[in-house]
């Protein structure tokens, strides 16, 4: 994590895909609830005219009422997530869009860069004196090198500097 504080990454058909599953799942729960409502009607039959049989309906009703308030709350849960999940999906689409159409309007308006006369100017990079990495797996690596002249331009996440 060292080195990438205040940067993430989204993947955007991700989140698609949770949006589309979490619809199913109100769906599903949806249907169960209209299976509870229709549990909680009236029995057919009746159970008896006796105290026990009257009770046994009463919380067979009861029971049937409570299961129906508490898909009823994870419908909404489910809904709600889905929805915002929806949003997220959508809102970060249209900025990827809009970065997008950024950086193509940008590049049209960059004049193309004239090669350098000459062969490249080419330097190797080793490992710095009490590095940890040991020198084989370190390895040297050939990195171009930008000429004494011009303008280098490094990014530090705080905008250009010019050196």
């Amino acid at each position: 994590m060292a080195g990438e504080a205040g940067s993430f990454r989204v993947h955007l058909q991700s989140l698609k895909e949770f949006a589309a599953r979490l619809r199913d799942q109100v769906q599903l729960a949806d249907r169960s609830t209209d299976a509870v409502q229709a549990i909680n009607q009236a029995p057919s039959l009746s159970l008896g005219g006796f105290a026990e049989a009257y009770a046994l309906s009463d919380r067979h009703g009861d029971a049937a009422q409570q299961l129906a308030t508490v898909l009823a709350t994870v419908v909404r849960s489910l809904d709600f997530a889905r929805s915002v999940t929806e949003l997220v999906a959508q809102r970060y689409e249209a900025l990827n869009r809009g970065g997008a159409q950024a950086i193509g309007s940008v590049g049209a308006a960059i004049p193309p860069v004239p090669p350098l006369p000459g062969p490249p100017i080419t330097g190797t990079a080793a490992p710095p004196a009490g590095s940890r990495l040991p020198p084989p797996a370190a390895g040297l690596t050939a990195a171009t090198v930008p000429p004494a002249i011009g303008t280098v331009y490094y990014a530090t996440g705080a905008g250009p500097r010019q050196t």
